[in-house]
């Protein structure tokens, strides 16, 4: 009887199923191995894809700040000219607020003035233009002083504390 089980083909068939069975089991290895790879490939890319959104979360920051670095400079050079065009418009209402009020304080009628007051003109005149002159400073300073207060101003910081967000386009 232990001829009968022990003979040539069983061996043979019990040898095939053995290598089979190994084989299988190389096979089962091959594969987690494979896995392995591929989940240290899928981690590798998912790492280098979050590298890559922090630097274009960046450089959309320093754009958005550049560009908020030129709206500024292009605002103040702005206001400088709004600045200066009062400063200029201020200064013309002063000379003419001086001059008519020199002007009202000089005789209506000149033909009338006759002898020492006719030499006295020019006196006169030179004395409400000196007047004037010494008024026409203090009135520029005060409105010098008194226009950047009246004109807006920008703040940057509230737009580089906003979070830049990270625009993939459509989906």
């Amino acid at each position: 009887m232990l001829r009968g089980w022990l003979s040539r083909k069983r061996m043979a068939a019990a040898a095939k199923e053995l290598a089979d069975h190994l084989l299988l089991i190389d096979h089962v290895k091959a594969l987690q191995a494979g896995q392995r790879e591929l989940a240290d490939a899928i981690a590798l890319l998912g790492h280098r894809l979050h590298q890559i959104e922090a630097q274009v979360q960046a450089a959309r920051a320093d754009t958005k700040l550049d560009a908020i670095r030129e709206a500024q400079t292009v605002v103040n050079v702005v206001q400088d000219s709004l600045n200066q065009r009062i400063e200029t418009l201020a200064v013309k209402i002063a000379v003419q607020e001086v001059i008519s009020d020199a002007a009202s304080r000089l005789p209506t009628v000149v033909q009338e003035v006759k002898g020492d007051a006719a030499s006295r003109l020019p006196t006169v005149v030179q004395e409400a233009k000196s007047d004037a002159a010494s008024r026409l400073p203090a009135v520029v300073q005060e409105v010098k002083s008194d226009a950047p207060s009246r004109l807006p101003t920008i703040d940057v910081r509230h737009a580089l504390a906003a979070p830049a967000k990270l625009d993939t386009g459509p989906t």
